[in-house]
């Protein structure tokens, strides 16, 4: 048996009653709560005054649940919506939210330095069939990955961050991942390595790796048959169609 020694600190936290709460997984002290209202209130339990930050997300919320790999990244579904909406922190408040002890020292009397801002959600990720959400969780294991529950199905959903990428013309591969700036050289296709294309379910860092180690770039025939290695039937129709128009018009003397 648990029993409390200290009397429980309590604050009006919402108008109507709260519905839910949610305890970051990352982040000591930080707390996710929803009511009837259309907010989402983030709150720090140890400065339980005000919130250090709240988020209108349109509707009665049904769910909220942070990302137990990414701080700060939190998955938000609304009563009768199909949509997963995503929120992240600032870039200005990634520091201050990720160091635990920046709000150990403030006045409780003025919380202005604690406050923390999230930036607006994601493109939509919807349900496919249109439903409702009644409920979600990050996967447990796979990093970005969202089930999502139904009336009729839990589904998986996958978290794609948008990834700046480029070949320049010496087929050099630029990429930006995160705060990170990635610079690789794509091998020639006779000197690519021996290691299997991946599956046609693999993560897209996978299939970006293997086309890159095998020259993916300004070689259009090279291309068209990586593509076809990796038995993309999209991209072998694209390649095909960019070939044929490439080709230089012959055997037509106008006869």
């Amino acid at each position: 048996r648990t029993e409390l020694k200290k009397r429980p600190r309590t604050v009006m936290a919402h108008q109507g009653r709260v519905n839910g709460l949610s305890f970051s997984p990352t982040q000591a002290y930080s707390l996710a709560t929803y009511s009837e209202e259309s907010t989402v209130k983030i709150w720090d339990t140890r400065l339980l005054k005000l919130p250090i930050s709240s988020i209108n997300v349109g509707a009665t919320p049904v769910c909220v649940r942070w990302s137990p790999f990414q701080q700060g990244l939190l998955s938000v579904a609304v009563s009768g919506d199909s949509e997963m909406q995503i929120y992240e922190l600032s870039s200005e408040s990634e520091a201050k939210f990720r160091n635990p002890g920046s709000l150990t020292g403030a006045n409780t009397d003025s919380l202005e330095d604690s406050r923390i801002a999230f930036r607006a959600p994601r493109g939509a990720m919807r349900t496919r069939a249109g439903e409702a959400i009644e409920s979600m969780s990050w996967h447990p294991t796979r990093p970005h990955h969202l089930l999502v529950a139904t009336q009729k199905e839990v589904e998986t959903h996958t978290l794609v961050h948008q990834l700046p990428i480029a070949f320049n013309t010496t087929n050099e591969l630029g990429m930006g991942i995160h705060g990170e700036l990635s610079i690789s050289r794509s091998l020639p296709s006779e000197q690519a390595p021996d290691d299997p294309s991946p599956p046609p379910d693999a993560d897209i860092s996978a299939v970006m790796r293997y086309r890159s180690t095998r020259g993916y770039g300004l070689d259009l025939t090279n291309n068209y048959w990586i593509s076809v290695e990796l038995s993309h039937p999209d991209l072998i129709k694209m390649w095909s169609w960019i070939l044929e128009i490439q080709r230089p018009a012959g055997g037509h003397d106008g006869a």
